[in-house]
C-alpha cells in the first residue's frame, strides 16, 4: 500500500497538526516513504515552519505530488521533498511570508513582539535555503521575490531549474 498524506485548502495550525500526527503514525509504524499530495493556496507561515521542523525530525522521505502549491504550501512542498512532481499547468508561488498585526499584538511602546519577528526571520531563512538548494540564483528571479514578496514559477520553469523532478 502507498502511504499518502493530503494537504489541501488553507493550511492552518489545526490542519498541519493533523497531518503531522498522520505522518508521525506512519513513522512510528516503520514506514520510510510517503506521498505528500499538495493542493493549497497556502496558509499560516509560522505553522508551516513548525510543521516542517517537526517532520524533519522523523525518518520518512517524501515524494511530493503538487497540484497547486502557493506560499506556505510551496514552502512545505520544497522543504520536505526527496522527489517532487508538479502538475504540468501549475504555477508554484513562493512568498516571503506576512503576519497579521492586531492592536493587542503591539506593545505599549509601539514594538512588534520579537516572537513574531523571529518566526518571520526563520521562515525567510528557510525559504532562502530552499531557493539555494534548488539553485534559484537568477538575479531577475530574486529581484522579483524581494521586490514584490512573491516569486511565481511555471511548472516548466520549475523543471528546468531542478525545483521538481518531473511534470505530470
Amino acid at each position: 500500500m502507498i502511504n499518502t498524506v493530503l494537504l489541501s485548502g488553507y493550511l492552518s495550525n489545526k490542519v498541519l497538526e493533523e497531518a503531522f500526527q498522520e505522518i508521525k503514525n506512519l513513522d512510528n509504524g516503520g514506514r520510510r516513504e510517503c506521498v505528500l499530495v499538495i493542493d493549497s493556496d497556502g496558509g499560516n507561515f509560522a505553522s508551516a515552519l513548525e510543521f516542517v521542523e517537526k517532520v524533519r525530525e522523523l525518518t520518512i522521505k517524501f515524494l511530493v505530488k503538487a497540484y497547486n502549491a502557493q506560499s506556505a504550501a510551496a514552502f512545505i512542498a520544497l522543504s520536505l521533498r526527496h522527489y517532487a512532481e508538479l502538475k504540468r499547468n501549475t504555477i508554484i508561488g513562493f512568498h516571503q511570508g506576512v503576519f497579521k498585526l492586531e492592536a493587542p499584538d503591539i506593545s505599549r511602546d509601539g514594538k512588534v513582539p520579537e516572537r513574531m519577528l523571529g518566526e518571520l526571520r526563520m521562515y525567510n531563512a528557510e525559504l532562502d535555503k530552499i531557493l539555494k538548494k534548488c539553485e534559484i540564483k537568477d538575479p531577475k528571479l530574486l529581484a522579483e521575490l524581494h521586490g514584490s514578496g512573491w516569486l511565481n514559477l511555471s511548472a516548466h520553469q520549475c523543471l528546468e531549474l531542478g525545483v521538481v523532478n518531473e511534470l505530470f
